[in-house]
Parts: C-alpha cells; structure tokens; sequence
C-alpha cells in the first residue's frame, strides 16, 4: 500500500509544458514535506509527458486523460485519486512560494471542523508588461455573501481544503464553461468558514494567452454561474458589482467591446457608484492602457 500522505496537490495542465515545470519546481521546493503531487494531463499533444519525467521525486504521480475534459475534470480526476486530508490546487501556469503548504497547513491544523477553506494573499505578475502587484486575502468567516459578488478566494492556486468538505459538497461542475472554480468557492461558503492568510504564498501569472482570456468563455461562465445561483435576483448593488468585474476582466485581456457593454451595465445599475464609470471612460483609451492603470491603481490600494 502507498503511503498516506497529509497533503494532496492537483495540478491539472494542458499544452504548457513550458510552464508546467516552473509549476512542479515550485511544490517540489516546499518547506513542508508531508505531500504528494498528482499531474493531471488533459491530453495534451506536447511535450508535457516528457516534462513530468524529468522530475524523479516519488512522491509525483502522472495521469493523462485520453481526450480533453477541461481544468475542471482534471481537478476532479486529481480529488478522486488522493489521499491527504488536506488538498491543495496549482494552475499550471502559476507557482508557490516556498512555506505556502506549511502555513496553510498549520491553519487548519489549528481550526475546528467548522473551517472548511483557507486562502492566501497573491502575486498578481502580468507578464506582458513585467508589473506586479499583491492582492490581500482579507475576507474570512461566512463568506457567502461576498462570494456572489466580489469572489475574493480567486484562483484555486490560493487555496487549500478539507477532503471532507469536498465530500460533502460536491466535485466541481464539468458543466461550466469558465468558472468552475467560483461555484465550487461558493457552495463550500455555504457549508464552511473560511481563514485568510496576508502572507502572498503563491504567484498568479497573468497574460492574454492564460484561460481566463478567452471571452467566450468568460462570459458564458459568468451567465451560467449567475442562473445556477440566483445572483442576477440579489441586490442591485451585487448585479452591478457582478457586471463591474465582468466587464474589468474582459478589458484586461482585450475584448474591450464586450467589457464595455459590462461597463456600461454597471453604470446604469448603479448610476451613482464612480467606479464603473471611470473604468468605462478608461477603457475607451485600449485594452493595453487600460490594464497598466488597473494594475497601478489596485497596487497602489493594496
């Protein structure tokens, strides 16, 4: 019988063996020891195979999907797998900084049962044009309520989880075109507590190339995760929030069309808010002005 570690980490990738191994460097260079790593390739057609293989460390496990199911499916391939009370996600794209799975770990060891969640503050680096800012992880508790607008947990990467709590909640949704992660963020706020960390333990890489860059994609996901939870009834306040992060997203990475109309949704849903509206009138000046300001602005309000 394998052994049962005390952490689980899931990495699902696909078609970025150029960063995956970035990915893997950065669990295998972890202060805490006590975990195992699970690979989940959604058949890929590079060289992804070859870059797991170049890592010889027994506690890596690789497991390849025969078609493309999505980030989703590989995260579930990965629970489905493991064996750590606790489990931990990284995007293949992004990275940890060396004590993330200590100081998380040492969260929930130190939490009762009714903390489900923990989440770290991040290293948002644009990689295009080489600036970096820290988003603080700052809400804790119940969190449902500013789950349906803010969603202030972010990418996967951030966060770690009791098996239980995934037991009890469900996988994630195959069924989503984006957001998976947000719904399953949202359902375990509704059962579980969660503990923030300041401490910035993991480096969000972003850039037009990454998943959340598809619009399509984007948008369909926020539409779907809007109807399956009710969250276009909720306040006005929360449907222009939802309509403000939707359009500042689709601005950042170039469909300034349809970020605008978002934009402008906002605006009108909150006529009286300036914040929709000055990103409005900034994203008339292009989508490349309009991330180098964003990411000034939200710098400079950390």
């Amino acid at each position: 019988m394998s052994k049962a570690y005390s952490v689980s980490v899931i990495i699902p990738t696909f078609n970025r063996a150029h960063l995956l191994a970035r990915a893997i460097r950065s669990v295998l260079s972890q202060s805490y020891a006590d975990w195992e790593l699970i690979v989940v390739d959604d058949a890929s057609d590079d060289n992804t195979p070859e870059v797991v293989r170049g890592h010889s460390d027994p506690r890596l496990r690789y497991v390849r999907h025969s078609r493309n199911k999505g980030a989703a499916a590989g995260r579930n391939t990965g629970i489905r797998l493991t064996q750590g009370r606790y489990i931990a996600f990284l995007d293949d794209d992004d990275e940890w900084m060396p004590t993330k799975l200590e100081a998380q770990v040492a969260v929930l060891d130190s939490s009762d049962a009714s903390i489900g969640v923990t989440y770290c503050s991040a290293v948002f680096a644009d990689d295009e044009t080489g600036m970096r800012r820290i988003k603080r992880a700052k809400v804790g508790g119940w969190i449902s309520k500013e789950m349906m607008a803010l969603n202030p947990v972010g990418s996967p990467s951030r966060v770690m989880v009791r098996r239980e709590c995934l037991r009890t909640c469900g996988e994630f949704d195959n069924n989503l075109p984006s957001c998976d992660d947000w719904d399953m963020w949202l359902r375990l706020a509704g059962k579980y507590q969660f503990v923030c960390t300041d401490q910035p333990l993991t480096i969000y890489h972003e850039s037009t190339a990454s998943l959340s860059a598809n619009a399509d994609c984007m948008e369909a996901g926020y539409a779907a995760i809007w109807e399956k939870h009710g969250l276009q009834s909720r306040s006005k306040g929360v449907r222009g929030t939802l309509h403000l992060r939707l359009g500042h997203r689709l601005c950042c990475y170039g469909a300034l069309r349809r970020g605008r109309h978002q934009l402008l949704k906002a605006v009108l849903t909150n006529p009286l808010s300036l914040t929709p509206a000055l990103c409005f009138l900034l994203s008339l000046l292009g989508s490349s002005v309009y991330r180098r300001a964003m990411f000034t602005a939200m710098a400079i309000a950390k």
